[in-house]
């Protein structure tokens, strides 16, 4: 038995003596009590320091892990706020179409305007030439010993008679049959025979003339014996006072009567807003000739 123990205390020390290190053997105690507990301390402190490694280990990935958390905080910050400004731009486009819409539309009815007016003006430049070619024509055929009437006189003329067109009013009161006795026409005056006397009462619109005598620029007596205001004289002097708006828009009171888009009154209240206090008695003459043409 002695000699079995001897011989296995023989092999570990072999043992020990070939695994560890010389430096470290020479400096471990020989006693096997003193080298077990020399060895479980320097397993402790071996544990010791292995613990406080990864405890400065986990203290880094913790602050890592936090860096990391404000990271995430500030990016989803930053896509609330890209969200935002996409809800924002999204509205601002929505609007935008609604504007392009709209602005589409006008962009349609100015067109549609402006084609309008090309025509109107169009229309306006067709009647300007034939206007001046009626001019020059009836300069032309007028005779050699007449006085030859103003253009400014004949181009209003043509601009009554376009604008008056005819109407479906009441056939005036049977004139008298005595007339003044009508004087010899002047050189270049146009003979305008009425023909109520040859032919029955018809309906009538408004014209220059406004129920001329049998010689144009010649009043007519009333049947009480009072002057009659000549049509053609009293446009004439309302084309000379009047300014060329207040005249364009008599002529369009004058047109709206003839079309029954108002009544009478309503007429002679428009031309007193039109004619004012200064030009009273023009709206007199207008409410005397219009009483004649277009009796209550």
């Amino acid at each position: 038995m002695d000699s079995n123990n001897t011989a296995g205390s023989n092999v570990a020390t072999r043992v020990s003596a070939d695994t560890i290190p010389k430096e470290i053997m020479a400096v471990l105690p020989t006693d096997p009590n003193e080298q077990l507990e020399m060895s479980h301390r320097i397993a402790n402190l071996a544990f010791s320091q292995k613990v406080c490694v990864l405890e400065a280990e986990n203290n880094q990935l913790r602050q890592t892990l936090m860096q990391r958390q404000s990271q995430i905080k500030a990016l989803e910050r930053r896509v609330t706020n890209l969200e935002l400004e996409v809800n924002d731009a999204q509205e601002k486009a929505r609007h935008s179409m609604e504007e392009q819409t709209k602005l589409v539309g006008e962009k349609n009815a100015l067109i549609g305007t402006v084609k309008k007016l090309n025509r109107d003006l169009a229309k306006l430049d067709s009647f300007k030439r034939n206007l001046l070619q009626s001019l020059q024509d009836e300069d032309e055929t007028v005779p050699g010993g007449a006085t030859m009437t103003p253009a400014r006189d004949l181009s209003s003329d043509r601009l009554v008679n376009s604008v008056l067109s005819s109407s479906a009013a009441l056939p005036p009161a049977t004139p008298p049959r005595s007339y003044a006795t009508p004087a010899a026409p002047t050189p270049g005056s146009t003979m305008n025979i009425s023909t109520s006397s040859a032919a029955p009462p018809a309906p009538k619109a408004l014209s220059p003339t406004f129920g001329a005598s049998p010689a144009a620029g010649i009043s007519l007596g009333g049947s009480d014996g009072s002057p009659r205001v000549d049509g053609k004289e009293f446009f004439r002097q309302a084309r000379s006072r009047l300014a060329y708006e207040q005249f364009s828009q008599f002529l369009q009171n004058i047109k709206e009567l003839n079309a029954h888009r108002q009544t009478r009154e309503e007429t002679l209240k428009k031309a007193q807003e039109i004619f004012g206090s200064e030009n009273g008695d023009l709206y007199q003459s207008f409410e005397s000739l219009l009483s004649r043409h277009l009796p209550l």
